[in-house]
């Protein structure tokens, strides 16, 4: 589960993927809202969250780099994320990289995160759109029989606030 704009600074605000070919079995899309996030931490791990929303948190690729938290409340009970755990730079200090690791860990392994989760199975044709950094997303795994089996057109937009 990640964020796709975690390391660039202004990234767009929001992605529209479009679904060319799907696997038969697995690859669905998967979202976790942030709001539904914050809520399993305060329930399972209320520690790890205000770590997460008071540490900030450094992520880096290809020449990009943004710092900011990876949690905000912007409105009550409203939350934005920014993680992708692939971008965490080295650069940051040991006790941010253990919270980067643990919050890692806490999303592959979370109960309440899983029940969270929703499974988006696209078809050809099919198209989705969402708001960066009000969820996570990534996939589920699949197995290909044959080169671009699972194939998305993927790009990211301005949509507004």
């Amino acid at each position: 589960l990640h964020t796709d704009g975690s390391y660039i600074p202004n990234f767009p605000n929001a992605t529209l993927m479009c679904c060319v070919a799907n696997s038969k079995k697995g690859g669905e899309t998967i979202f976790l809202d942030a709001n539904d996030l914050v809520e399993c931490l305060k329930e399972e791990n209320n520690d790890l969250l205000i770590d997460l929303q008071s540490e900030d948190l450094i992520h880096e690729r290809s020449g990009d780099k943004r710092i900011e938290k990876v949690i905000q409340q912007y409105e009550k009970n409203k939350y934005l994320v920014n993680f992708n755990y692939y971008c965490v730079s080295k650069s940051n200090d040991k006790k941010k990289l253990l919270m980067a690791k643990r919050f890692f860990d806490y999303l592959s392994k979370s109960k309440k995160v899983k029940e969270k989760i929703k499974h988006v199975k696209l078809s050809p044709g099919d198209a989705v759109t969402w708001k960066d950094r009000e969820l996570l997303h990534g996939r589920n795994s699949f197995i290909a029989s044959e080169s671009s089996e699972r194939f998305l057109w993927k790009c990211a937009v301005n949509l507004g606030k």
